[in-house]
């Protein structure tokens, strides 16, 4: 934006200090002289949170136009919705207590354009390594059923206990999935990698059988390698549940779009399909079985339900929860059995967006509604950067930025915006 200065010389706001990283050294901007208060660019609350030097998670880069990437974020206008996201994670037991968006967990430094691509245009996705995939897989399904067979015995619902000190949580090995290789790369374009180990850069292009191999992409090339997370201070690893959680989100929407003509390579598609059998456990809640001492509670419950519906008096104040021992063992204390969450490190009464008995693919639904984040206008600001990242050396949008863009080939000025975009509200 351009101002007048003291001199009534054209002059623009301050720049931005540059911090020190890699060894280089801050530089400090001198104050502007201007006659205008100009706002300046706000700082995200998550400035400090992970380290200035930490290269971006997909192409090792290290650049001071960076951003910072929430995995699972929220409308940040909306403070309410923020904290019952935040409540809503928590509860599925993937987390720490103390779990917000803001944490180190749930950030990555990312390339700017990959940011963009990843998370305004779904053309990308991260997710587990298979092996990775398998080991968190078979560590969700160990908890899953120590869960299940504590309500069937006890009829009891406990929380997760997830072993967060297990190697393939602190140290996963991730893939990239492009799931719509021609838009994210046009023809010309390239996927430049650092490789801090040989000191040297690669550069990926889209082979024939869509997937990202080396230049100049024939088969014979290698294709995009897996990728370690950040090296961080412990405790403040990335949470791999949450970049597969972001990663399957964007798979479900894929398989919404008419099929391509050339299928993703079948590798490919096993690892959506691990990452999609993943998220359906983290999802997962106990059910009561036919026969069991549950179902033997929840009867006893339906019933004194109905013995007292005329009934309207609020509990006693202080009453504390039952232990587990006491819950659905007897009711001569003058409580109803009944079937709750228990297990250390309760917090709060679950706080999930679905009704009381709502089925698997109902949780997964609404929770990836919740956590998505991704509904949000699109602007005219987006439809510039698409045109620019989708234009041939001509300054001519390519037909892949047109299809993308929601326009004719023929008549490039038609249109309505990218594919099933809302348009701003005033």
């Amino acid at each position: 934006m351009s101002i007048f200065n003291r001199r009534k010389h054209l002059s623009v706001g301050p720049f931005s200090d540059m911090p020190a990283i890699a060894g280089l050294p801050a530089i400090a901007r001198p104050s502007a002289s201007v006659t205008a208060s100009v706002s300046g660019s706000v700082k995200s609350a998550t400035f400090d949170v992970i380290n200035r030097d930490e290269r971006c998670l997909i192409t090792k880069s290290l650049l001071y136009t960076h951003e910072r990437a929430h995995w699972i974020s929220a409308v940040r206008s909306d403070a309410g919705k923020k904290v019952e996201i935040e409540k809503f994670i928590i509860d599925l037991g993937i987390v720490d207590a103390a779990f917000e968006l803001d944490d180190a967990s749930n950030l990555a430094n990312l390339d700017r354009v990959i940011h963009k691509c990843l998370d305004s245009y779904a053309l990308i996705a991260v997710t587990g390594a298979s092996e990775t995939l398998r080991e968190l897989t078979k560590m969700l399904k160990v908890d899953n059923n120590a869960r299940q067979l504590h309500l069937d015995q006890r009829g009891v619902k406990i929380q997760r206990r997830l072993d967060f000190s297990n190697p393939s949580f602190l140290n996963p090995r991730y893939e990239l999935v492009v799931l719509h290789p021609e838009h994210f790369l046009p023809v010309g374009s390239v996927l430049t990698c650092y490789d801090p180990a040989q000191i040297g850069h690669k550069t990926y292009v889209p082979s024939p059988y869509r997937r990202l191999r080396e230049s100049p992409g024939d088969l014979a090339r290698p294709p995009f390698p897996p990728f370690s997370g950040p090296n961080r201070r412990p405790g403040a690893e990335l949470n791999p549940f949450l970049v597969i959680i972001n990663a399957e989100i964007k798979f479900r929407r894929y398989h919404r779009l008419q099929p391509p003509s050339q299928s993703l390579p079948e590798d490919v598609l096993e690892l959506i399909k691990q990452t999609e059998e993943l998220v359906e456990l983290i999802y997962w809640e106990p059910e009561v079985k036919p026969g069991s001492y549950a179902e033997q509670i929840e009867m006893t419950r339906q019933a004194s339900r109905k013995r007292n519906a005329v009934r309207t008096a609020r509990p006693q104040p202080g009453v504390m929860q039952e232990s587990d021992e006491e819950i659905g063992m007897s009711s001569d204390a003058g409580h109803v059995p009944t079937i709750r969450g228990h297990g250390p490190g309760r917090r709060r009464a679950r706080a999930v967006p679905w009704p009381e008995g709502a089925d698997l693919s109902t949780r997964i639904a609404m929770g990836t509604a919740l956590i998505s984040g991704h509904n949000l206008e699109y602007t005219s600001e987006d439809e510039d950067f698409l045109e620019s990242l989708h234009s041939h050396n001509d300054g001519n949008p390519s037909t892949h930025g047109l299809n993308l863009l929601g326009r004719d080939a023929a008549n490039p000025g038609m249109g309505s915006g990218f594919p099933g975009a809302k348009r701003k509200r005033p």
